[in-house]
């Protein structure tokens, strides 16, 4: 019960992490479909209903059904995306909902706003997926020398030791 009790937290602490994550790669993709409804005439609201009917399955998409179980019961649809950040605990929009209240206060398409920040979230996702692919040597060289390296040795060396062996025998 007490290793439990120890390791508890560090499991939901890697779950979390592995959520949050999951939802940051997955935001470009639920932002273009937003995006695509808005370009397309739909409200913000409608945008999100269409984008969690056709997202793939997964965190973001139950977040968004909860932002739209918000919306229907009273709640605007920026309100709602904040409160959303607020129940995650982490910035998962950046500042949208201000840019997005700020381009209906100067006229500006919502759904280019969207567009942007889908192309911003894209941008985040493939630089974290560069870095990522930057460590990758550094985890294969331990395979190669724990591995690789002495599976050569015991290759070049049977031979090695079977002619010493006929030249000492002979």
């Amino acid at each position: 019960a007490g290793l439990a009790f120890a390791a508890a937290p560090r499991f939901l602490a890697a779950a979390r992490q592995r959520i949050e994550q999951e939802m940051r790669d997955d935001l470009p993709l639920h932002l273009d479909l937003v995006a695509l409804a808005m370009e397309g005439g739909a409200t913000l609201p409608a945008a999100i209903g269409l984008c969690a009917q056709h997202a793939p399955d997964g965190t973001l998409r139950r977040a968004w059904n909860r932002v739209l179980l918000e919306i229907h019961a009273g709640a605007e649809p920026l309100e709602a995306l904040r409160a959303l950040e607020d129940r995650l605990g982490f910035r998962l929009f950046g500042n949208l909902p201000a840019a997005l209240r700020s381009s209906e206060r100067f006229g500006i398409e919502p759904a280019a706003v969207m567009r942007e920040k889908a192309r911003h979230a894209a941008g985040v996702r493939f630089s974290r997926a560069e870095q990522l692919a930057r460590a990758a040597p550094l985890k294969l060289w331990a395979t190669l020398m724990l591995c690789l390296a002495p599976c050569t040795l015991v290759v070049l060396a049977f031979p090695v030791a079977k002619m010493l062996a006929l030249v000492a025998g002979g």
